[in-house]
């Protein structure tokens, strides 16, 4: 049986992940306020007010129809021009830019509270609407209701102004890639720490299937780790988390066997979810940051200064990622070792995301020659002994298609500087690399 704890946990998380969660939670505060309004509408101390206020009161039935119509038609109008710009926007950035951007477009929270108050206001005025009988004299109509109404008609118009600057701003590439790398930046840092992994000895041990397929989003570890300490088990992913995992393929090994009922608690703390979002392991914001770079690279774009600022942050990202340790292993209250996930290679973060940028770029002699040059940048940073060797292998195949794809004197001639540079500064081992590249052809 699913625990209701983690049930309740997993929902939420699916939920306040939707797109329409926020704009739903508004709208209905919005009735609700409606509601509480109509409630206290006649009340002897609001009647006063509303008498000390009669100057900016609707007093006929008539007239409060006719307001709070106007309220409902114009912010419909407002609510369906504002999100076919959103519409347009899409449909330019998966054109131009790629289409896993949409996600963290569509759900942006800024966004959603516009359409929110947008719902909102249509509700709360139509809930006044339906307050207004034809037969009520001038003391029975909800006027102050109505003012507020008004009042959240106008903060549409305002955020009308804000949501045009917003989705200007959002289009534009300098602004998607300064959002990628800030919220790839966040996500890297928490994942790392001081503590070198450590690859347990798992000869022996079981495994557990996947229940599912889709890519490993979350899991919960304190109630993973109540499981460990209370079975006295061991658990080691074969993946790390965000990667897509196959319905029925292994994807835990466990120190011993469990009976059907602990595999399933276990099952029960690792959530699944068929899409790739940047918010569930970093590596998803390396890969959007490529595939910028590699659709600018595309003819039909031809736009190389946006793979340049893409390759720039890069070798930020990477700079970052080789500046501590992967936090693999998670530890009980006692200190000892009871979950072991799997790290994110530096080898496999090069070749998912420099490779692409490396296959489309090899016959521009400046795209090539910069994103040398970051990965120089990074070389100086470098402190690990196994990262500085497989940077330079990377180097090796950067410099090999350049070999290949450019025929033309000054630019292998452009090439050979950087490469010149790149051996200048590091040692010994990458200058006997490197230093091969052959002279220009004729």
């Amino acid at each position: 049986m699913q625990n209701p704890r983690l049930a309740v946990k997993q929902w939420l998380r699916r939920v306040t992940g939707s797109i329409a969660f926020f704009p739903t939670i508004i709208a209905l505060a919005f009735i609700v306020l409606a509601l509480l309004l109509i409630w206290v509408e006649y009340q002897p101390w609001l009647m006063d007010i509303k008498e000390s206020m009669d100057v900016v009161m609707v007093e006929s039935e008539e007239d409060g129809r006719l307001v709070l119509g106007t309220l409902v038609a114009s912010t419909i109008s407002l609510m369906v021009f504002s999100f076919s710009m959103v519409m347009v926007v899409l449909n330019q950035a998966s054109a131009n830019l790629s289409p896993r951007l949409l996600p963290g477009l569509i759900t942006a929270k800024d966004n959603q509270v516009v359409m929110g108050v947008y719902l909102g206001t249509i509700c709360f005025c139509l809930m006044l609407i339906l307050n207004i009988h034809p037969d009520a004299d001038e003391r029975r109509i909800p006027g102050f209701g109505i003012l507020v109404g008004l009042c959240f008609g106008l903060a549409c118009l305002a955020l009308f102004a804000y949501f045009i600057h917003s989705i200007s701003q959002a289009i534009q590439v300098d602004h998607i890639l300064d959002r990628l790398l800030q919220q790839t930046l966040s996500k890297l840092r928490k994942s790392l720490g001081a503590e070198k992994f450590i690859e347990p000895d798992t000869s022996g041990w079981s495994t557990l299937n996947a229940p599912c397929a889709g890519y490993l989003k979350w899991i919960q570890e304190d109630e993973l780790l109540r499981l460990c300490c209370e079975y006295d088990v061991q658990l080691q992913m074969t993946d790390r988390i965000g990667y897509f995992y196959v319905a029925n393929a292994p994807y835990v090994r466990v120190n011993k066997e469990l009976d059907q009922t602990i595999a399933e608690k276990v099952h029960q703390c690792f959530l699944f979810y068929p899409q790739e979002r940047l918010g569930d392991h970093y590596s998803f914001g390396f890969k959007q940051i490529s595939e910028v770079a590699v659709k600018s690279l595309s003819p039909g774009i031809n736009d190389p200064a946006t793979a340049i600022k893409a390759i720039d942050m890069l070798v930020m990202l990477f700079i970052e990622k080789c500046s501590s340790e992967e936090i693999c292993i998670l530890n009980d209250k006692k200190g000892a070792a009871r979950i072991f996930l799997q790290p994110t290679s530096f080898d496999d973060l090069l070749r998912q995301n420099i490779t692409p940028i490396r296959e489309y770029a090899k016959r521009d002699p400046i795209v090539m020659r910069h994103l040398l040059n970051g990965m120089c940048k990074v070389r100086q940073m470098l402190r690990n002994e196994d990262c500085t060797l497989t940077l330079v292998r990377h180097a090796i195949a950067v410099r090999d298609s350049c070999d290949e794809a450019l025929t033309n004197a000054l630019d292998r001639a452009s090439i050979n500087e950087e490469i010149e540079t790149f051996n200048q500064r590091h040692h010994e081992q990458a200058l006997a690399l490197l230093k091969c590249y052959t002279e220009p052809k004729s």
